[in-house]
């Protein structure tokens, strides 16, 4: 399997994200999942998720459910529109849509448990994914943007203690 990072491919709508992830599988000559931007280019009110896409058949996708607070998703916001003055656009988008489940998807034939840089600091949710079925945590996260090594080294620490506490190996893509 080929794993890249979370937002490794370019922002776009999900046909044209499959079109990436299995261009790119063809030339890797395996399996790949791939962090992306997902969101429908002709609407800028369309909703954008942060998303897992795989190249296998029938060609698979993750939406992250645990979204950073002020980063990708300002709390309360919903409730309360001036809050939203408060966002940090990162890529064009200043507030992602939230991903409905977190289940194994299935790649090289194993079942594997997509989690999206944040999201490995919640081993309940890991735990559950590995509890129904996951044989493989796969982590991708962009953190090439710290300006230090030292929070990289946690997070992929993090990544090694999420592994060892749910019995699962992990990948960890940066």
């Amino acid at each position: 399997i080929t794993v890249l990072p979370e937002t490794a491919l370019p922002l776009g709508p999900i046909d044209s994200l499959r079109t990436w992830v299995s261009a790119l599988a063809q030339a890797a000559g395996s399996p790949v999942l791939s962090g992306a931007i997902e969101r429908d280019l002709d609407s800028l009110s369309a909703p954008a998720y942060n998303v897992i896409v795989s190249s296998e058949e029938p060609q698979q996708r993750y939406a992250k459910r645990r979204l950073v607070p002020f980063a990708e998703r300002v709390p309360f916001s919903d409730w309360m529109p001036v809050f939203r003055r408060f966002a940090v656009p990162a890529g064009g988008i200043a507030s992602y849509a939230r991903g409905k489940s977190l289940g194994p998807m299935r790649v090289a034939g194993l079942d594997v448990v997509p989690l999206i840089c944040f999201e490995s600091l919640f081993a309940q949710d890991a735990r559950a994914a590995v509890l129904a079925g996951g044989s493989l945590l796969v982590i991708t996260t962009q953190d090439g943007w710290w300006n230090s090594d030292h929070p990289r080294r946690q997070h992929l620490a993090f990544s090694q203690l999420l592994a060892a506490s749910v019995g699962a190996p992990v990948i960890h893509a940066t």
